[in-house]
């Protein structure tokens, strides 16, 4: 439980906010052989966030913001040594929902909140599946990393994310190095369906994407 004095908006000097969270993880890895290895991970995830702006939980408990998370996820990863350098992939399934009165689209069934006389009426849930792959190789002082990862998304589509990143070592305390990658975000539901007197959400807001170039020297002492 905490609150702070216009912390959100100058006007108000009562916000109060409250948030619990729950995670469950579970792992598995293993060496395969010598060159094969594995690594498996499983989670659970739930966080409950409830936002008062100015004591309505008293006056006005339907203008308070509710808002139940949850996320499961799965992953597994692979790595395999050769001649060639270290190989490195996998996969990731992830599932991403909400509840909330704010937030989402409207309920067939709304969900009672817990000690309040109020329902989750609005939820949404994005199902999301990657693959990635990965090359490393030492070559004395040189070192290279290249990689890819495929995304596919219900709600954002499919994208592909490559990346390459070099670096040298000049001597013990000097190294050039220099990289290029290609990110995205995907916009939070807060951003596309909350709508306040100061804030307008658009549930049509596509992911950001990003192309990061960088060349830079390292001196260590």
């Amino acid at each position: 439980n905490f609150g702070a004095s216009n912390f959100y908006f100058p006007s108000f000097y009562d916000q109060y906010e409250e948030v619990d969270a729950r995670l469950f993880s579970i792992k598995y890895q293993k060496s395969h052989t010598n060159k094969f290895s594995s690594v498996a991970i499983g989670s659970y995830r739930r966080h409950n966030d409830l936002y008062d702006f100015n004591k309505f939980r008293i006056s006005d408990v339907s203008r308070v913001n509710f808002h139940q998370t949850d996320v499961l996820a799965f992953e597994w990863k692979g790595r395999y040594l050769t001649k060639a350098g270290a190989t490195s992939f996998g996969v990731e399934v992830r599932q991403e929902g909400v509840i909330s009165n704010r937030l989402g689209l409207e309920l067939d069934n709304a969900i009672k909140v817990n000690n309040y006389d109020l329902f989750y009426d609005k939820g949404l849930k994005r199902n999301n599946l990657s693959f990635f792959i990965e090359q490393q190789k030492n070559w004395d002082k040189l070192f290279i990393s290249t990689g890819a990862l495929l995304n596919f998304n219900n709600q954002f589509g499919t994208e592909f994310y490559p990346g390459l990143d070099v670096s040298y070592q000049l001597n013990t305390s000097n190294s050039l190095y220099a990289s290029i990658n290609r990110s995205l975000r995907f916009p939070t539901f807060t951003e596309q369906y909350l709508n306040t007197s100061t804030v307008v959400g658009n549930p049509n807001l596509e992911s950001e994407e990003a192309i990061f170039y960088e060349l830079g020297y390292k001196l260590a002492d």
